[in-house]
């Protein structure tokens, strides 16, 4: 089993010989019997797909921030006391403030699955010399 790299220092200003010994890889990269315990203990070399959520998930999430929790807590308070108007003030603010980071989240989201869809990794793998 390949021994983790000190994480430390920085791989890329490691000599290269260390940064192997560390990788337990060789200049000629791996056997095929390593790669094959390595994708046997840690998995296929895969980016996982990004779990889809739905437009009303996004939405729901954003109203587990602390803050937008706070005003929330406040507003029911206001309201209990007796001053609905600064209740319905903070409820719009806190709606607001949600609508525009569902929008953002949402279209980076969006955005992102679209990239994902266009680009195919591939690769060429040489094996045992």
């Amino acid at each position: 089993m390949p021994q983790p790299i000190n994480t430390g220092s920085t791989y890329w200003a490691m000599p290269a010989e260390e940064l192997l010994a560390g990788l337990n890889a060789g200049k000629d990269g791996l056997s095929s019997g390593e790669a094959k315990t390595r994708s046997l203990t840690s998995g296929s070399n895969r980016i996982s797909a990004a779990n889809e959520t739905s437009a009303m998930a996004a939405f729901a999430r954003q109203f587990r921030s602390p803050l937008i929790l706070i005003l929330i807590f406040a507003a029911i308070v206001s309201s209990v006391v007796g001053e609905g108007s600064e209740a319905v003030i903070i409820g719009i603010i806190v709606l607001a403030s949600c609508v525009l980071s569902f929008t953002q989240e949402y279209g980076a989201s969006r955005a992102m699955q679209a990239l994902t869809a266009r680009i195919a990794p591939k690769v060429m793998v040489l094996r045992d010399g």
